[in-house]
């Protein structure tokens, strides 16, 4: 069992203050819905720093390789770190392109290994939403523009020197990206939690994550004061982070990752449309540990792994929007292409609690898709 957390992190209302990264020349990537004001903000705190500052805004989702390619060529000055505050793509985003400012090439030439992932300029990200936790993990997630594949970069390189979490940055945020982030952060708690080989080091913080988005997402949904959820909401993301950089995500991830071309779904939503079906599939091979979690997280009682299984798949199917099952595959499926695609993530069945053979994973993905929605 292994828990590293090489990233400094800084929570709490003061902690963009804290701000340090090294160097003269810096970066600063934020998304294009980034409040004026908090763009603002950390231009004048590196400015006071004495730091020449590159503002760069990108826009879109997840990010693809060819607008990683263009902010990476539209610099034109070198830089010694990148800054970012947004999402989740937008932390991945600034992940890419520091890898690519430190390794040159294109992102999508570290995609099968052609160019290995070895060096990355140091990063410093300031989380706006409450899922990807991507301010303390070693992995980036982006779009090869050529092929619609999305790809998962994981190397050390690309944890960040600083995570600085101001749960007051939610205010703004919209119910959608709300729900959707605290639901990605609930699942990478309870998939790195039930993940091979066991880690007990993350199960106490995956528990406590659990508990968070369980108790107080469903008053940030109704309009409960943002004092009440906003600072639980951050650190449950914070954790999720956390726990899925010691272990790795599941059968959720991978199956949401493979559907992801299909489905009109955010991320997080697309995940917990999916965890109720790989809860299931997987109930009777968890040995207690999903009771246990049900236990420390829901406040259940003398229950087994299929009752754990069905109630939190429950929880989770009650805070989808109503749109989630005509929204989850909005576009025709290619059960093959999914399949494949599943197949082609081959630490998978050494990960899941059920033996996962290619005739498993092709009767689970049929299973899904023919019955959606």
């Amino acid at each position: 069992m292994r828990l590293s957390c090489p990233t400094e992190i800084v929570f709490g209302e003061d902690a963009l203050e804290a701000l340090s990264p090294p160097g003269g020349r810096v970066l600063l990537l934020v998304s294009r819905s980034l409040p004026e004001a908090l763009a603002d903000r950390l231009d004048g705190i590196l400015k006071r720093a004495g730091k020449a500052v590159l503002l760069a805004r990108r826009g879109g989702a997840e990010p693809d390789s060819a607008a990683v390619d263009a902010l990476v060529a539209g610099l034109g000055e070198p830089v010694d770190a990148v800054v970012a505050a947004g999402g989740g793509s937008t932390l991945d985003c600034a992940k890419a392109v520091a890898l690519c400012l430190a390794g040159g090439g294109g992102i999508a030439d570290y995609e099968f290994g052609a160019r290995p992932v070895k060096a990355a300029l140091p990063l410093f990200l300031v989380p706006t939403t409450c899922g990807s936790g991507s301010e303390v993990t070693p992995y980036a997630v982006v779009n090869n523009a050529a092929t619609g594949r999305k790809f998962t970069l994981a190397a050390p390189c690309l944890r960040p020197r600083q995570a600085l979490v101001d749960p007051g940055l939610l205010a703004g945020l919209p119910p959608l990206a709300l729900r959707a982030g605290a639901l990605d952060a609930f699942l990478h708690c309870l998939e790195a939690a039930l993940g091979n080989p066991r880690n007990r080091l993350i199960e106490p913080l995956a528990a406590a994550g659990l508990g968070l988005v369980r108790r107080h997402l469903p008053g940030a949904l109704s309009g409960a004061p943002k004092k009440s959820w906003a600072e639980p909401l951050a650190r449950a993301a914070l954790y999720g982070g956390l726990c899925i950089a010691a272990s790795r995500t599941g059968l959720v991830h991978t199956l949401s990752v493979a559907l992801a071309r299909f489905s009109d779904l955010p991320h997080g939503l697309l995940n917990a449309w999916l965890a109720p079906r790989v809860l299931a599939y997987n109930a009777d091979h968890y040995q207690g540990r999903l009771a246990a979690l049900a236990e420390a997280a829901f406040d259940a009682r003398d229950v087994s792994d299929r009752e754990a299984a069905r109630d939190i798949g429950g929880w989770l199917a009650r805070m989808l929007p109503p749109e989630a099952a005509r929204l989850a595959l909005a576009r025709p499926c290619d059960p093959a292409a999914v399949i494949a695609r599943v197949l082609e993530d081959t630490g998978l069945p050494a990960v899941n609690s059920r033996p996962l053979s290619p005739q498993a994973v092709t009767n689970l993905v049929l299973e899904i898709t023919h019955g959606a929605p």
